[in-house]
């Protein structure tokens, strides 16, 4: 039964990988396609040459910090990971090391409301409302797209249900 489940796990793990890796697509579709829209996002919103440098900048300074914290992000979810099936589990350390991840995610959180603050600072107020617009369209066609999580029947009624 332990190796049945072991291997159900195992395959779903590996299933996913390929899935998140894009198994199947053209190789540096996804890419190319992402710098396209993003020049195409920046044209519709009719910024001026400073005001694109301005951005181009930022996004590049925040760029490596981003990458950092993600990934001690995931060092540290790994380092959890491990300490929750290791036999001599301390949860004193787990904890600790959740408290570390929390931290850096609330980096995560405090660059993305710099940003946001930048670029309210960059744009105009007619800019900035337009992007809204689009970035909320955005999310809204890709929510549909990543395959999230499926409301069982009956889950919607339940949910109506709560205060």
């Amino acid at each position: 039964m332990k190796k049945v489940a072991l291997l159900t796990v195992l395959g779903l793990f590996l299933f996913s990988q390929l899935a998140y890796a894009g198994w199947g697509e053209k190789e540096g579709s996804h890419e190319k396609n992402k710098g396209k829209h993003h020049e195409n996002f920046i044209q519709s919103l009719n910024l001026t040459p400073e005001q694109q440098q301005a951005l181009k900048e930022h996004r590049q300074q925040t760029k490596q910090k981003r990458k950092e914290i993600q990934s001690a992000v995931k060092q540290k979810k790994e380092e959890l990971k491990a300490m929750l099936q290791d036999p001599n589990f301390d949860e004193a350390q787990a904890r600790q090391i959740s408290g570390e991840i929390q931290a850096f995610k609330g980096q995560l959180s405090d660059l993305r409301i710099d940003g946001v603050s930048y670029l309210r600072s960059v744009l105009t107020p007619e800019q900035y409302v337009q992007f809204s617009e689009k970035m909320k369209k955005a999310r809204h066609d890709r929510k549909g797209k990543k395959g999230g999580r499926r409301k069982f029947s009956g889950a919607e009624e339940e949910e109506s249900d709560r205060p």
